[in-house]
């Protein structure tokens, strides 16, 4: 999956550059995570608690850095946490089934 690609928010007029920095941080974040998934499997073969406690070490490490970049975003834009412009239409319609986003050209009334 490219970066680069325009998918799912054509219809965004407007997306502040925090937000496709963030897209970009993300679409990377979820390349290492797999890859991070893929050595917890592999874990099970070590032998030294050493490397296991190394590995896990890195993916807290991971973690935090995903928190942290998302707390840069929504610092200058609390509003992109319940409604984020890097969501494909899927996981928008998640949020929307769940209660935590409405469209803004739906009348609630």
């Amino acid at each position: 999956m490219s970066a680069n690609s325009n998918t799912s928010h054509t219809n965004k007029t407007s997306v502040p550059s925090s937000c496709k920095n963030f897209n970009e941080f993300f679409n990377s974040w979820l390349e290492r995570q797999q890859a991070y998934l893929d050595k917890l499997v592999e874990a099970s073969s070590f032998e030294s608690r050493d490397e296991k406690r190394e590995l896990v070490e890195k993916v807290l490490l991971h973690y935090e850095e995903y928190y942290e970049e998302k707390y840069k975003v929504i610092s200058q834009d609390i509003f992109q946490l319940f409604s984020p412009p890097w969501l494909n239409t899927f996981e928008m319609a998640i949020l929307w089934i769940d209660g935590l986003f409405k469209p803004p050209s739906t009348d609630w009334s």
